[in-house]
Formats: C-alpha cells, sequence, structure tokens
C-alpha cells in the first residue's frame, strides 16, 4: 500500500485490498478508503447482518453469508460507484476465502466481512 493509504484497522487485511485492486482495476488508494467507509458502516449493524444471515466467527473477524440484496443496500447508502463496490467487494470475497477456506457457509454467498469489537477496543470520548 501506498504513503497514502488510510492505516484504519479492519478485518480486510492488506494482502486481500491489493489483490482486489489487482482484480478489478481500482487503485489500491481508493480501494482501501472505500474498504474504510464501508467497515465503518458495518461497526453499528452487526445485529442486522446476525438476525439476516449465516454467520462464521474467527479470531475476532465475523464473516456473514449475505447476498447481492445486501451489497445493493450497503452500496446505495454509501453512493459507492459501481467500480468501488466491485472492489470492496471482492476483497471481502478474498478475505472470507482466506479467513474460513472452503467452507460450505459461502457457497452462493456474497459475504460481508468485518471486526469483532468488544468494548475494550472501542475507542472512548
Amino acid at each position: 500500500m501506498t504513503e497514502d493509504t488510510p492505516t484504519r484497522s479492519t478485518a480486510i487485511d492488506e494482502a486481500a485490498c491489493e489483490r482486489a485492486a489487482d482484480v478489478t482495476g481500482v487503485s489500491e488508494s481508493d480501494l482501501a478508503t472505500a474498504i474504510n467507509i464501508v467497515d465503518a458502516e458495518l461497526t453499528d449493524e452487526h445485529s442486522d447482518y446476525e438476525n439476516d444471515y449465516d454467520y462464521e466467527t474467527v479470531e475476532g473477524i465475523r464473516i456473514y453469508a449475505a447476498d447481492d440484496a445486501a451489497w445493493a443496500d450497503l452500496a446505495e447508502r454509501l453512493d459507492l460507484s459501481g467500480e468501488l463496490r466491485e472492489g470492496v467487494r471482492v476483497a471481502h470475497n478474498i478475505q472470507a476465502d482466506r479467513t474460513l477456506g472452503e467452507e460450505a457457509l459461502l457457497e452462493d454467498a456474497a459475504p460481508i466481512v468485518t471486526e469483532i469489537k468488544t468494548a475494550e477496543d472501542m475507542p472512548t470520548g
């Protein structure tokens, strides 16, 4: 990643971001920024996804077996362009595959990957 790439910690690691940028042609910097925006939005939405989708948790990373509708809604709310939306989605797919391997959870799913943060991990005002 470049020096101007945001450094906010997300469940999507640098390698997944780089690979998604290569696959989709989105710049790493733009993709990292979009990943950060999506991650920030997901922080308060765990209960919604938990109610609607199956999920797995591995070492503080939660992977929801979401669908196209979830991604469409997220992209619309965050005003992500088609290119950025695809880049973020590919990064989430790559990270989910790397985290879970060939788990059945991901079959026909559009995974959403996010960190599970405890109260101790959350910044205080």
